[in-house]
């Protein structure tokens, strides 16, 4: 064998980790997300892959086994009632559930920023005591 293709069988084994990897992570991912939605029940506050926030207040199954969630949303006066899909909760509130890498990043910069305003005081100490 010469050099091009051991360099070839080489990338192509590397090549093929990454895809197996990939698989197994993303099926572990999906594994969580299904565990999360179908541990929703009556009164649980979710939110939907739109957007919609609201208060589980039943769940239907229907003829074809399909399975929806009615949600409360809106307050006082404004109250509105509306059917979704149980594939398209996307967070309940209070439950650990699959955590995105988006959120991490909004959790990190309140963190950062939780520090920053620490350092901004104890500056602020330091300067009156001297």
């Amino acid at each position: 064998m010469n050099s091009g293709n051991i360099m070839f069988l080489v990338l192509a084994g590397v090549f093929a980790i990454l895809l197996i990897f990939s698989y197994t992570r993303r099926k572990n991912y999906q594994g969580q997300i299904q565990e999360m939605r179908d541990s929703v029940k009556k009164g649980d506050k979710v939110m939907t892959d739109s957007g919609v926030v609201g208060t589980v207040v039943d769940s239907l199954i229907d003829e074809d086994g399909a399975k929806y969630h009615i949600l409360k949303t809106g307050r006082n006066e404004f109250t509105s009632f509306i059917q979704i899909h149980a594939n398209s909760v996307y967070y309940v509130y209070g439950k650990n559930g699959p955590v995105s890498p988006a959120t991490e990043k909004i959790a990190d910069v309140k963190k950062d920023e939780t520090n920053e305003k620490t350092t901004k005081k104890e500056k602020a100490k330091l300067n009156k005591k001297n």
